[in-house]
């Protein structure tokens, strides 16, 4: 597990939070709960690692107020601590009347015990700039977490569009380099990339396989179907089979790819019920050597996982809580009702049966 636990404070919706990691977690709540929140917190700790991002990141997003609990009328401050590869952080973020953040506190220690602290008053993150204390393995797993929200399937969307060729290292978190991720699978990963076909396949019988025209630097996706060999644009598949592929991709590509951490929002949107239970047996298999944190609102899909790996996110008197499933505590009523059922009941977030 690269993220073990985190704690945090005033961050958004949340007021306090301690909730610890495993291989597989998959947090449920409504909308508005808070679930987007606490991902959100992930993609802030990798613009901690990118010189000069921080401050851009928290402009992009909406500035301080946005991540302050109630804003800074209520709030001046939030804070964090995490364990990532056996690797204690921690800081805390107060706003300026500049309307930016700079550090208040940042602390690291090694494996070894040793601590070292920040200059105070910085507007970036010592993890930035990498000093010889802060250990590799550490900021190499921050830098690459990235939420993967693989919903955007419309006419415009850039799944659909010819891409760089080039822009092939590593899966984009809208899926907007498809083509040139797959057209590098298929040149020198065939193992993985026919794995993906033969998965899409279960999913989309017509389907056979991907083509691809270059033109340029540039790589258009196109696929065949079984009562034809023309070639079809991408846009002919129906939604839910585009946001397949992608999830597929991500999960099916190489191991040394493949990032350690795996975040995924709501990846139930638009999938037949067959092609769910597809994606939860290879949320399940990847989850053997990767972490994986997934976001849901689908009942259905609790029923494909053990109940220790359900996290359920509710929010009460505005204040989003979060807690990890015990099948010890569900025993009686997992006899009787699915995960599914107890969570349309209510059971599962604070309500009674």
């Amino acid at each position: 597990m690269a993220i073990q636990n985190i704690q945090l404070y005033n961050y958004k919706s949340i007021t306090s939070c301690d909730l610890s990691f495993q291989n597989l977690n998959i947090i449920i709540g409504a909308n508005g709960a808070g679930k987007s929140n606490l991902l959100s917190f992930f993609d802030l700790m990798r613009a901690f690692t990118k010189e000069e991002f921080l401050q851009a990141h928290v402009t992009q997003k909406g500035g301080p107020d946005a991540f302050l609990r109630y804003g800074r009328k209520n709030t001046k401050s939030f804070s964090a601590a995490l364990t990532v590869t056996d690797i204690p952080y921690r800081f805390t973020l107060e706003v300026t009347e500049a309307d930016t953040f700079f550090f208040a506190e940042e602390k690291i220690m090694d494996t070894k015990g040793n601590a070292w602290n920040h200059q105070l008053m910085q507007r970036e993150s010592m993890l930035a700039n990498r000093p010889a204390f802060v250990p590799d393995a550490f900021v190499n797993e921050i830098s690459q977490w990235r939420t993967f929200h693989l919903n955007d399937t419309c006419g415009t969307s850039p799944i659909i569009k010819k891409q760089l060729i080039a822009d092939n290292r590593y899966l984009r978190e809208d899926g907007s380099n498809i083509s040139a991720f797959l057209y590098l699978l298929k040149e020198q990963y065939p193992k993985n990339y026919r794995h993906i076909v033969k998965t899409v396949q279960r999913i989309a019988p017509f389907f056979t396989d991907f083509t691809f025209q270059q033109v340029g630097d540039l790589v258009e996706l196109f696929w065949n179907e079984n009562a034809s060999d023309i070639p079809l644009k991408v846009h002919l598949l129906s939604d839910g089979i585009l946001r397949f592929i992608c999830l597929t991709t991500l999960l099916l590509q190489p191991k040394d790819l493949m990032p350690q951490t795996i975040f995924i929002d709501e990846p139930e949107l638009g999938l037949h019920p067959f092609a769910l239970n597809i994606l939860a047996g290879l949320i399940r298999s990847v989850s053997a050597d990767r972490q994986l944190i997934i976001s849901t609102q689908s009942p259905e899909f609790l029923n494909a996982f053990t109940a220790e790996a359900i996290v359920v996110a509710d929010r009460n008197n505005g204040q989003t809580t979060f807690k990890r499933l015990e099948s010890s505590e569900l025993k009686i009523w997992l006899e009787k009702y699915t995960l599914s059922e107890l969570w349309q009941m209510n059971y599962l977030n604070g309500g009674s049966i």
